[in-house]
């Protein structure tokens, strides 16, 4: 039996009592495979579901990598409240006085230690905060895409620079 042949049981003599189911080769004229028309739908249907889920996925990417961006900030944190505990609450916007040694990042330029203009008495007070340290995010070539500081209070801010993506799609 032929790819192309269909095996069926077909009654001979239905109307007589002596019938009998009697096998029959049927032989089919369609070749297998799909049609053009069955492709064009699939691929229309994919590339829908892809612009879809693309940007979705690419939005939890740029996430992911303001985590990393976020702990970078909170190591250079912690490194400056140890040195304004040490340097009678003075800042420095020398990073290589601070006691940590960041990694280079492919996503993000090299973090800058930042001495704030409050002291910590202002910002729990309520006068003001300053950033102690920030990050640019890298995109390949000026400009860069948003900045992300943390000021004295321990809170991560987000200033936007550049279009893909907006401080409130992030999450800030």
């Amino acid at each position: 039996m032929s790819n192309n042949s269909l095996l069926i049981w077909e009654c001979r003599n239905c109307r007589h009592s002596d019938f009998a189911l009697e096998p029959t080769l049927l032989h089919s004229k369609h070749r297998g495979g799909f049609t053009f028309a069955e492709l064009l739908t699939v691929v229309v249907i994919v590339g829908v579901l892809a612009g879809l889920a693309l940007p979705r996925f690419m939005l939890t990417m740029e996430r992911m990598k303001v985590s990393e961006g976020t702990s970078i900030l909170t190591i250079l944190y912690s490194a400056q409240k140890r040195y304004a505990v040490d340097n009678d609450g003075q800042y420095t916007s020398d990073i290589t006085q601070l006691d940590v040694n960041i990694p280079s990042s492919q996503n993000y330029n090299s973090p800058v230690a930042v001495d704030p203009s409050f002291t910590d008495e202002d910002c729990f007070n309520g006068i003001g905060c300053g950033p102690v340290a920030r990050i640019d995010r890298r995109n390949g070539g000026p400009p860069d895409l948003y900045r992300l500081e943390i000021i004295q209070d321990g809170t991560v801010t987000c200033q936007q620079l550049a279009t893909p993506y907006t401080c409130s799609q992030l999450g800030f």
